[in-house]
């Protein structure tokens, strides 16, 4: 698989396990993408309206606000960035929760290398 390049794209992992940032971080290493790790929602808020990531991904179970609680409070203050919702909830009914919620894409957990790459390069394309 060829590994895009995106320097100068900012990337928020909204994520509170930091093992799942570090697999993150180490997938995307390569595309020269700056990454930045929000280990709960309400931190994840801080850095969206202070970095101004392009993309967002968003863990939908952590403390504090949940990622479906961010993605609300995000729509409310019309902040439109790609959301893609990390998720080990895989089934049926999850998936449909997610896609009513409004999230433009999901992986779920563990996360696949290609999955991930493709799913993030199909945002980065729209925006050149």
């Amino acid at each position: 698989m060829d590994i895009p390049n995106w320097p100068g794209k900012k990337i928020l992992v909204a994520e509170d396990v930091e093992t799942n940032f570090l697999l993150v971080q180490a997938i995307l290493k390569k595309t020269e993408v700056t990454l930045y790790w929000a280990m709960n929602g309400i931190e994840a808020m801080e850095y969206i309206d202070s970095k101004k990531p392009d993309l967002l991904l968003l863990d939908i179970r952590m403390p504090g606000m949940d990622g479906y609680e961010v993605l609300a409070e995000m729509r409310k203050k019309k902040i439109d960035i790609p959301v893609v919702a990390l998720t080990a909830y895989a089934l049926r009914e999850d998936e449909l929760r997610i896609k009513e919620a409004g999230f433009d894409a999901y992986i779920t957990k563990p996360i696949k290398s290609k999955l991930l790459i493709e799913t993030i390069d199909t945002y980065f394309s729209k925006m050149q």
